[in-house]
């Protein structure tokens, strides 16, 4: 233990809820951080854009009131796009122009996880919300675009009402919507 732990304090607090504007800088050091290859976080603008077209649909994972993970998803009617899109097209270039809150899909934008955080299936705590949203709102599917640059996209469905189970164990987190 080292001097700035306290035994009263859990090694890690995590907290599931959405975003806030006042989010940007803490996520801006962390996308930085996960994507120092592909340019970074995102501008401000866009995040703003993001939060005002689908707040619902941008959630975040915090430890101790630092976010170590985020997802950011848009619904779109599917029918529109098909499975020949781009990132962009579907997207609206991350500012989520394409929202169709009577659209059947929810697409997601991104997701990630600090590197120090791996192995704790944050990732997976973070689909199951996306799952819980897609099922509140009845859409019909979990569209995932995802690839080792922007430009190549492996496209992944899933029906939220298909039920899941998992023999792992599980991670205690305080759900805040």
């Amino acid at each position: 233990m080292n001097a700035t732990t306290h035994p009263e304090e859990p090694e890690h607090k995590l907290t599931l809820r959405h975003l806030k504007k006042e989010d940007y800088p803490n996520l801006k050091a962390l996308m930085d951080y996960v994507y120092p290859g592909l340019g970074g976080a995102w501008p401000l603008k866009k995040f703003r854009a993001q939060l005002a077209v689908f707040p619902d649909g941008q959630i975040c994972i915090e430890d101790h009131g630092i976010i170590v993970a985020a997802a950011f998803s848009v619904i779109v009617d599917y029918d529109k796009f098909g499975d020949q899109h781009t990132y962009d097209e579907i997207t609206g270039d991350a500012y989520l122009t394409k929202h169709d809150p009577s659209g059947d899909v929810l697409y997601g934008v991104d997701v990630f996880v600090s590197p120090d955080y791996h192995g704790m299936r944050l990732g997976r705590r973070l689909y199951e919300a996306r799952k819980e949203l897609c099922q509140n709102l009845n859409l019909k599917s979990i569209v995932a675009g995802g690839g080792e640059s922007p430009t190549t996209r492996i496209f992944l469905t899933n029906s939220p009402h298909r039920p899941t189970s998992s023999k792992s164990k599980r991670k205690k987190f305080t759900t805040l919507f």
